[in-house]
């Protein structure tokens, strides 16, 4: 059985070797705590067992471990200019079988590893894994995405008449598909490509705390003093991200 409090104290102790005077620091320990709530939430959306509840919030507390030693090495978060914060998390987990450090038992490191390894990739391919490993990887996926939305809708962007969305942000989510982090051109591109994470999410009670938290909307609503062709944009987008949430729930 995991033994969530002895990991999370684990995970202070990792994390206290880093500056946690660091901004960036603070904002990536707050992710992870909220990635463990809303990973709690769905596994309990989702009818599972006691046993894989707590594994998930195992997961998502460790599913960014890598970030701290990304920061560290590089100054940087930027996965296509440094390193793959997941294979670097995995790694760290697995070199001298750190893993045993957040749990006693082997039972679960191929679900945990693999979940680490895969939670921040463009996708994965569902052969690769049992049935078990998937859930917890949709899981894990579908957790974090649901924060960094969060992250966002606390922030508002302020743009000139100059700023628009790049063609390819704009073709993928208009298309319904996600957007290479590699495509992203500026901070409205950023805001605009998390919209297309909505079509990467997994499970009815992910798009129903889409809906009940309004998510869309207030995402776009950060948006501000944006001209008149990336309004109508903004607004066309937003609707075909409002109308596939409420497809997906069987609501048109």
């Amino acid at each position: 059985m995991v033994d969530f409090l002895k990991a999370e104290n684990e995970m202070k102790k990792y994390v206290s070797e880093f500056d946690l005077n660091n901004e960036n620091i603070k904002r990536k320990i707050k992710h992870t705590y909220s990635v463990v709530n809303t990973s709690e939430m769905l596994a309990k959306g989702l009818n599972l067992e006691v046993e894989d509840i707590e594994l998930a919030k195992l997961i998502a507390l460790l599913h960014d471990i890598g970030r701290f030693e990304q920061l560290k090495r590089y100054n940087s978060y930027l996965d296509y200019l440094t390193v793959d914060h997941g294979d670097l998390g995995a790694q760290i987990l697995l070199e001298n079988d750190y893993i045993r450090k957040f749990i006693e038992t082997d039972k679960y490191d191929d679900i945990i590893i693999k979940a680490i390894k895969n939670h921040n990739k463009y996708e994965i391919n569902e052969k690769d894994f049992n049935e078990r490993e998937l859930l917890h990887a949709k899981l894990i996926r579908d957790s974090d995405k649901i924060d960094n939305f969060y992250i966002k809708i606390n922030r508002d962007v302020i743009l000139t008449d100059e700023d628009i969305i790049s063609e390819k942000v704009f073709d993928c989510v208009k298309n319904k598909r996600k957007v290479l982090n590699s495509d992203r051109k500026s901070e409205l591109d950023i805001r605009v490509s998390i919209i297309g994470w909505i079509y990467d999410l997994n499970f009815n009670c992910s798009f129903e705390l889409v809906k009940k938290e309004n998510l869309i909307d207030k995402l776009f609503s950060t948006i501000k003093n944006a001209n008149s062709e990336t309004k109508e944009q903004l607004e066309e987008l937003r609707k075909i991200g409002n109308e596939y949430v409420d497809e997906k729930l069987n609501l048109i």
